[in-house]
């Protein structure tokens, strides 16, 4: 991201399918903080997930309070977003529990319990939370997440691929459909499996 040679830019996750984007959303996002994160998880029928039901946004919500979602990153160099990337790096490429605790210790905010292991929505959410001025939350990109909800007891078929228990088609026009539900957005799966050579074929005529 740091070495992204424009300086209003959008980073995605890889696995995932970007099947539509309204450009008008740019005029909303120039004027909004240097780094811009998704606020919700989306299911397939356009009901907001909640975090909870993921294991890394558990812990981040019992840590921060906030839970970040990584699949779309808007981000504006022209508002220091290198700072937060920066220190980001700094975070992922040091990461030591005790020098962080130290690092932050004159902070106003209580600092919260690390993980053994971190991860890049962790590392948002922390950073999120003591520079609340540079990132904020907002749905810029529908955000439907298809990967496991390791969680979701209430719904057991969620302990396996989505794919096993949602029927699903993508047409000659590329439209991805599940279920009754036109896929609007960008589309985050956990196993490959479904894009066969005919989807990818279709999803590519788009």
């Amino acid at each position: 991201m740091l070495l992204s040679p424009y300086t209003k830019t959008i980073g995605l996750l890889p696995d995932q399918i970007l099947t539509y984007f309204d450009t008008n959303v740019w005029e909303n996002l120039r004027g909004l903080d240097s780094i811009i994160l998704p606020e919700h998880r989306y299911s397939f029928n356009g009901q907001i997930i909640d975090p909870a039901l993921y294991t890394n946004a558990s812990t981040e919500l019992k840590s921060f309070g906030i839970s970040s979602v990584p699949n779309a990153i808007f981000f504006n160099k022209d508002k220091g977003c290198d700072y937060i990337f920066g220190l980001a790096s700094v975070l992922c490429a040091n990461y030591n529990q005790d020098d962080y605790i130290n690092f932050f210790s004159d902070k106003e905010h209580e600092m919260p319990t690390f993980p053994k292991y971190i991860w890049h929505s962790w590392v948002l959410s922390i950073l999120q939370l003591i520079t609340n001025s540079k990132i904020s939350t907002y749905d810029f990109m529908h955000c439907i997440d298809l990967s496991k909800q390791e969680n979701n007891f209430i719904n057991n078929n969620w302990t396996k691929r989505w794919s096993e228990f949602l029927t699903y088609w993508v047409n000659e026009d590329g439209v991805l459909k599940i279920e009754n539900f036109v896929q609007n957005g960008l589309v985050r799966y956990e196993s490959s499996g479904w894009l066969t050579e005919e989807n990818l074929g279709n999803l590519k005529s788009k």
